[in-house]
């Protein structure tokens, strides 16, 4: 075979292995709540900055268990803190106490650590599909919605199901941001820390990310 014929023989079989290489690439997506790329974008709010990827940063272990990062904290004004999502472009402002952590591979939000291994507490980003969830949130019996109107002057709602969780919604440009309790373990926390956890879920708000 002559070298020009060789050199024709290696370009084609060179263009068929990255077709093929193209049509076996790993989807997107994996456990809903919370690859990472080399160079995280940087989300910003106002004077905020942080260093996020717009995917997960939990790490897997050996055993392929999801090894939870904590989140970069923003500072928020004397004892506050901030934490931003870069795949649903949203900010959540948490007290100083509380701990954030990414858990798992899709980056969508974080679990909050509060202080009390009985509540569960997270804050999320998903589409907004009315079709599948027409308020975007799951009804169930016995829940109180009403208004919620966040620090931006944003009109969600909030859900309370008495004695088991609560949830609130700011539902915009095709997304629904949630920030939720499930305090069914010790109903009592949810009544002392009522007014701080309408607080905390009043900083839900809209973030910027910017890709450096």
């Amino acid at each position: 075979m002559d070298s020009a014929k060789f050199l024709r023989l290696l370009t084609a079989l060179a263009a068929m292995c990255l077709l093929a290489a193209s049509c076996w690439a790993p989807a997107e997506g994996g456990e809903s709540l919370h690859a990472a790329s080399s160079e995280p974008p940087a989300a910003t709010f106002g004077a905020e900055t942080v260093e996020s990827r717009a995917e997960s940063k939990a790490q897997t272990g050996d055993t392929g268990k999801i090894i939870p990062v904590e989140a970069d904290y923003v500072p928020a004004g004397e004892g506050f803190h901030s934490v931003g999502v870069a795949r649903y472009n949203f900010w959540l402002t948490i007290p100083e106490r509380w701990r954030a952590f990414d858990t798992a591979r899709n980056g969508d939000g974080y679990y909050l650590d509060c202080g009390n291994e009985g509540i569960d507490a997270r804050t999320y980003g998903g589409n907004y599909l009315p079709e599948v969830e027409q308020d975007g949130y799951p009804h169930r019996e016995g829940q109180q919605v009403t208004d919620f109107v966040f620090d931006s002057g944003a009109v969600g709602v909030a859900v309370l199901l008495p004695e088991q969780s609560v949830r609130y919604l700011y539902i915009q440009d095709g997304r629904v941001i949630t920030f939720f309790v499930n305090f069914s373990q010790d109903p009592d926390w949810y009544e002392a820390n009522r007014t701080l956890l309408e607080q905390v879920a009043g900083t839900l708000r809209d973030g910027k990310i910017i890709l450096e």
